[in-house]
């Protein structure tokens, strides 16, 4: 379910937040090898979770932050709990937004607090509302400290990229989203054997003359 919770949370970015780039939902970490000069080096990037592996070797640097590109958001997944007793549908999900904002791709500047208040905003933070299979959806956020770090799980440019520092921008929030499922969503319990047991217990019948 979060990889579909995430997939509508950056639909609600794209579509509220014009100086978003390249937006997606889930991310996954994509390994493979690559030669730097004549020693292979082995290189960690951020692609998205629903990519093929043919789509990860033809656009494997989608999630990878370059001069060209105005911005990159993706979550990353925290897992899910149940919450409350007695409340199978009730659900809590932990997803890490992280955004990469290139400040030389945009009109005018974006201090980072605004850039905060506007994600928050267009994510709803602390209103409950229903998005897809998801009921009374109650988002709260904490902020992730800035910096390079927020990204350490990668290795962009060997880590040495000048990419990841200011001027250029971080914003890493964890969001914990509790929420129901809609009924449409729950798997339907399983069948029982529906067996007429007294049908062994009567005498065969008699056999026609």
């Amino acid at each position: 379910m979060t990889t579909d919770l995430a997939q509508h949370l950056a639909e609600r970015l794209q579509a509220t937040l014009p100086f978003l780039d390249r937006v997606t939902g889930l991310a996954r970490v994509h390994e493979r090898t690559i030669m730097d000069g004549d020693t292979p080096r082995s290189e960690r990037l951020p692609v998205p979770a629903a990519y093929t592996a043919a789509e990860c070797e033809r656009d494997g640097r989608y999630l990878t932050p370059d001069e060209h590109t105005g911005s990159i958001v993706f979550f990353e997944d925290g897992g899910e709990i149940s919450t409350g007793q007695g409340q199978a549908t009730q659900r809590e999900a932990t997803l890490r937004l992280l955004l990469w904002l290139n400040p030389f791709k945009l009109s005018h500047a974006l201090p980072q607090n605004r850039l905060q208040a506007e994600v928050e905003q267009a994510l709803s933070v602390r209103r409950r509302f229903d998005t897809g299979d998801y009921r009374g959806l109650f988002i709260t956020t904490s902020t992730l400290p800035a910096g390079a770090a927020l990204l350490s799980a990668y290795s962009f440019g060997g880590g040495t990229t000048p990419l990841l520092y200011p001027p250029y921008q971080l914003l890493g929030l964890e969001l914990k989203c509790r929420y129901q499922y809609a009924p449409a969503c729950l798997l339907p319990a399983l069948p029982t054997l529906d067996l007429d047991r007294t049908a062994c217990l009567l005498p065969p019948a008699s056999p026609i003359l």
